[in-house]
């Protein structure tokens, strides 16, 4: 890498994390070319020498945060052996990363898509990022238990629709549940499934 190159990388990621820290602490809301720019101690002109616009900077946001949760998820999941036990553990550690940083969960499932980017592909990573995460657990479980490409398909929706509800309804403290009963009824959804 040269040196120019080597700067815009250090560059970006000045930017990237102050818009992080904002989405963490305050929601994808508050994230705005000055605000960013001000957190970071640049210009809000200089943004625009990275980043197309404040989309193309928060979708580079969105793939941070992606690994942040796939490297917390696999710390947490070290050495769990079965399919069904990955699922388990893959899922709730993936809830408790969003509990974490609620902004994260708004950003990925409550914003409107044109907030976070215009590609189509952007929006898809999102959507694909829970099925990614389970997606050898999933065909392992299949190859044990025989079960269709087809009935698999079908619990894998229904299954990410129910976490995505619980979550949303947790984080939005639409009950008065602990995360240890919400990851509790999680566990419950997925082996009314299996055993279907």
């Amino acid at each position: 890498m040269t040196r120019n190159e080597i700067q815009d990388v250090r560059m970006r990621r000045y930017f990237i994390d102050a818009a992080k820290e904002l989405i963490k602490g305050e929601g994808v809301v508050v994230v705005s070319t000055r605000n960013v720019a001000e957190r970071s101690g640049y210009s809000y002109a200089t943004i625009y020498n990275y980043f197309k616009d404040v989309r193309d900077l928060i979708f580079a946001c969105v793939e941070d945060f992606q690994q942040e949760c796939k490297e917390y998820i696999e710390s947490q999941v070290k050495g769990i052996k079965g399919a069904k036990k990955n699922i388990s553990s893959i899922t709730n550690s993936y809830i408790k990363f969003f509990c974490m940083y609620p902004g994260i969960f708004e950003l990925f499932f409550l914003e409107k898509p044109k907030v976070i980017s215009t590609r189509k592909s952007s929006i898809e990573s999102i959507y694909t990022f829970f099925d990614d995460m389970l997606d050898e657990s999933w065909q392992s479980f299949a190859s044990e238990k025989k079960i269709s490409p087809l009935r698999l398909e079908t619990i894998k929706q229904a299954y990410k629709l129910a976490v995505h509800g619980e979550l949303l309804f947790f984080i939005n403290r639409r009950n008065n549940e602990t995360l240890e009963s919400v990851t509790k009824r999680i566990d419950g959804i997925l082996n009314y499934f299996i055993k279907r």
